[in-house]
């Protein structure tokens, strides 16, 4: 793909189970983190174009990927008519207990947020 991206953010990695806080509290790590790229497209809907962890980490089906499902409710709340279609860079493993699957979604959120 030779356009820019509309934008591109970063979701830091989390960690939970502080103390008496229990999942209540967390906190962000400063250095690590999921990245998301994304580009307005015309088709409806919300699609993963590329993602450097392969399919192993970036579920084959878009609608089980945490980015997506976040996308896709930020634009369903904004109503808009175009899609997304988001570059996914992985750098938490899934499974690490750094929340993983909450950095991209949050990444994908706020990707969806700024094109809107």
């Amino acid at each position: 793909m030779n356009e820019q991206p509309i934008a591109l953010v970063t979701a830091p990695a989390s960690l939970s189970n502080l103390g008496p806080g229990f999942d209540a509290l967390g906190m962000a790590v400063e250095g690590l983190g999921d990245t998301v790229e994304v580009w307005r497209d015309e088709r409806p809907g919300v699609r993963v174009i590329a993602s450097d962890t392969g399919a192993a980490w970036t579920a084959p089906d878009d609608r089980k990927n945490t980015a997506v499902i976040a996308a896709e409710s930020v634009l369903r709340k904004a109503g808009v008519d175009f899609g997304l279609k988001l570059r996914i860079r992985k750098g938490l493993t899934p499974g690490s207990g750094l929340g993983s699957s909450a950095a991209s979604a949050v990444a994908g959120a706020w990707a969806a947020d700024v094109a809107c």
